[in-house]
């Protein structure tokens, strides 16, 4: 019971995030990301050995950061139906990058960001909390 107790209280932000966005648009809607002035945006894809395959994920942080300043990371997961674009076309969380923070928005299909147990190769969790966390 500690255990799970601990690890709700840890993720309970990522959890609060992927609920808000439950009813956005998935990937087929075109790309019209809202970005404030004085925040750059990048997509990035990397390799994700939990899912064997290339994921694609957007950030948003402020542009005239010094390469040796260290800021939060915010990770906002989509909701379901969404994609890594979901945040960014559909509000203006960009704004928070102008408040020192970096904003990491993974793409989680439409797997909940759990592993799965009847597919064994779709380890969205392990994904997210190890080869995303690694790769920013």
């Amino acid at each position: 019971m500690k255990v799970s107790v601990r690890l709700a209280r840890r993720f309970w932000p990522v959890i609060i995030a992927s609920s808000l966005l439950s009813s956005c648009h998935h990937s087929s809607s075109p790309d019209h990301p809202r970005i404030a002035p004085g925040v750059t945006m990048q997509d990035v894809t990397f390799y994700s050995p939990a899912l064997a395959r290339q994921m694609p994920y957007r950030v948003f942080f402020p542009t005239n950061l010094p390469p040796t300043e260290k800021l939060p990371v915010v990770y906002l997961l989509h909701g379901g139906g969404g994609d890594y674009r979901s945040w960014s076309n559909d509000s203006d969380v960009s704004l928070y990058a102008l408040k020192g923070l970096i904003l990491v928005m993974p793409d989680g299909d439409e797997s909940y960001f759990m592993n799965e147990v009847e597919s064994p190769r779709e380890k969205y969790e392990d994904y997210i909390t190890k080869d995303l966390l690694n790769a920013v």
